[in-house]
């Protein structure tokens, strides 16, 4: 589900926080991983958030561009350990 304030969008999941932050301005999408406390590191719920972001920035035919950032001053330290960040191998198999 994605909620919507202003020019703010916040993918949330019924279970779940906002992982990942959506802004879009003057034709930019801001597309910020937000999960400080592990730098950031990819795990299916992120990744799925990711795609979701990903997703409704290319519906909305204002955006011509996007800038991918990380939250806490880390980009993305890599996987999570342990994670099989299976979200996107399935998503991907599925529209192929």
């Amino acid at each position: 589900m994605i909620a919507r304030a202003g020019l703010t969008e916040i993918l949330l999941t019924e279970d779940t926080a906002a992982m990942i932050d959506l802004e879009i301005s003057e034709g930019v999408a801001f597309i910020t991983m937000n999960t400080p406390a592990t730098r950031n590191a990819l795990n299916n719920e992120l990744a799925d958030q990711f795609v979701q972001a990903c997703e409704a920035a290319d519906r909305d035919r204002s955006v011509g561009a996007a800038v991918i950032g990380g939250a806490g001053g880390t980009f993305c330290s890599g996987a999570e350990r342990g994670a099989q960040l299976w979200s996107l191998r399935r998503r991907h198999r599925d529209e192929t």
